[in-house]
């Protein structure tokens, strides 16, 4: 949400701030350097925000759609049927994504599925399963059409 507000008050502020900030200037209202101050302040927060956002969407969006491809052959979840997002951990990370899926697409999954597996406190048939040294790669289809996807870095 952090990232939403920080490009909303930039632009509010360009929109609003900035067309106020010339009429106190024109009318030698406005001390000389806060007009800089607050261009300045304003390009500050829409800056920020974009890296913030930069990051989401790495996150949320982009290494779910690798995980998906890469292990699953295509894109079953999206971010508009994301479910539930965690990230948690300091230096053993744990990166957490589930999704409610169409019954077509559980279907499909399911005909994929192989062993039921229960593991960070999910539950489902196991469609992938990878572990090397410190990382893992688990992707589930729980009973009530979610597939879930773990991922240990």
């Amino acid at each position: 949400m952090e990232t939403l507000a920080l490009i909303g008050v930039g632009l509010l502020g360009i929109v609003v701030v900035a067309p106020v900030a010339l009429l106190l200037k024109w009318l030698k209202l406005l001390p000389a350097g806060v007009g800089a101050l607050l261009a300045g302040g304003m390009f500050w927060a829409i800056l920020v925000g974009g890296l913030f956002a930069s990051n989401y969407i790495g996150e949320l969006i982009v290494r779910p759609w690798h995980l998906q491809a890469a292990h699953l052959g295509g894109q079953y979840g999206t971010p508009l049927n994301m479910r539930r997002y965690s990230a948690s951990g300091f230096q053993d990370l744990v990166f957490e994504t589930s999704y409610q899926l169409s019954p077509a697409q559980a279907a499909r999954l399911r005909a994929r599925c192989g062993k039921d597996t229960q593991a960070f406190g999910l539950s489902g048939c196991e469609l992938y399963s990878w572990q090397g040294g410190d990382e893992s790669t688990l992707i589930l289809l729980s009973s009530d059409n979610q597939l879930h996807i773990v991922e240990l870095a």
